[in-house]
């Protein structure tokens, strides 16, 4: 019968890479919002910001919304406030406009400013606009970014490293090495 041992063993690191492209209509419209290659946007030029959600500790993706504030009216911009405002320090957001995108609505200017955002008073009739944030962040502590139409798209590449400072491997023993 074989004896298992336990051992303490240091695994290094696990990174999360977070590409996130806002495109207004002049510029491509389209948006990505992807991590470790896999996108999370399931129709990329849709009119609206993309909004997908993940847990800030494992970085798991929750959901994914899109809120088409041009022709939603005042609906879809209480849907997007009341979506933001049930969100928690424990999760991370990104945002990416795609076609049109503009914010008119001060109370959702101020809303996406509590998550860290300093451009979205810049994002203009049919710019791109995209940003990592999460609730409580400071101002202008976010990857975020910002395009007038014609200026080209908005491209934020950020990789997050999670380090892992002990775990442990089960292995049966191996020749001599039980009588070590």
């Amino acid at each position: 019968m074989p004896r298992w041992n336990f051992f303490i063993h240091n695994f290094g690191f696990i990174y999360f890479n977070f590409f996130i492209i806002s495109a207004g209509f002049n510029d491509g419209n389209s948006a990505v919002i992807q991590v470790n290659d896999q996108n999370y946007i399931p129709e990329n030029t849709l009119r609206g910001h993309h909004v997908c959600t993940f847990i800030q500790n494992s970085y798991e993706f929750v959901e994914y919304r899109r809120f088409d504030i041009f022709s939603g009216g005042t609906t879809v911009i209480d849907q997007y406030i009341s979506f933001l405002d049930n969100l928690d320090e424990n999760y991370i957001i990104a945002i990416a406009v795609s076609d049109e995108g503009r914010v008119t609505s001060v109370p959702l200017k101020n809303k996406i400013k509590e998550f860290g955002s300093i451009y979205i008073d810049s994002l203009v009739f049919r710019g791109s606009w995209a940003m990592i944030g999460k609730k409580g962040a400071a101002p202008g502590s976010v990857p975020e970014g910002f395009t007038v139409p014609f200026a080209g798209r908005v491209e934020i590449d950020t990789t997050i490293y999670k380090r892992f400072n002990e775990g442990y491997l089960v292995t049966s023993t191996i020749g001599p090495v039980g009588n070590w």
